[in-house]
């Protein structure tokens, strides 16, 4: 992915499309270029591919923003990520911030639908819609804090394990089942 073990790595993961907004992961991280320990990993495949990697090389970042394309190991990527970023203009339920959760990472997300219920002032942070400055300073306020990422990180984890969980949400059904006697 492009990073060194001094490096922090922010991922962001879905599909490329307008909704997803990748385009503001090449914001920040255009923003950002004077931090050199700081890496970007966007993960998925969609319509805008081709248009990212033209923003990305017209910013001059090939070296620093990384698309990676579909890939069958989302897990381990996010286990060697620091941070996870959702640029999203609008969302549901965003699974992959689940998934990012669960994997311990601290979350910068865009306020849409979801976040609010996904994510607590101790697990993530939320920024408005499309606002890549707010963007750009919590990733790096997250960067710049090792053990803010850790706090926040494990805050994020046992928050997706206990309320998001795949076990809860079978219990949840099981006792729905068992109430109306189907």
């Amino acid at each position: 992915m492009g990073a060194g073990p001094d490096d922090v790595l922010v991922v962001s993961m879905g599909r490329l499309t307008t909704q997803k907004a990748h385009q503001h992961v090449v914001t920040v991280a255009g923003a950002l270029r004077a931090e050199p320990r700081l890496r970007y990993a966007i993960v998925g495949e969609g319509v805008r591919e081709e248009e990212l990697k033209q923003l990305v090389g017209a910013a001059g970042l090939e070296s620093v923003v990384r698309l990676l394309g579909l890939r069958a190991d989302v897990g381990d990527l996010l286990g060697s990520a620091d941070i996870f970023l959702l640029c999203s203009d609008w969302e549901g339920m965003p699974l992959s911030t689940i998934e990012a959760m669960a994997a311990g990472l601290p979350t910068v997300a865009t306020r849409t639908q979801g976040a609010d219920q996904l994510l607590t002032a101790a697990c993530g942070i939320v920024v408005p819609v499309g606002d890549t400055a707010a963007m750009a300073d919590a990733v790096a306020r997250l960067a710049a804090d090792p053990a803010l990422r850790a706090s926040m990180g494990a805050v994020a984890r046992e928050r997706a394990l206990a309320h998001f969980s795949h076990d809860r949400m079978v219990r949840e059904l099981s006792d729905i089942v068992a109430r109306v006697g189907l």
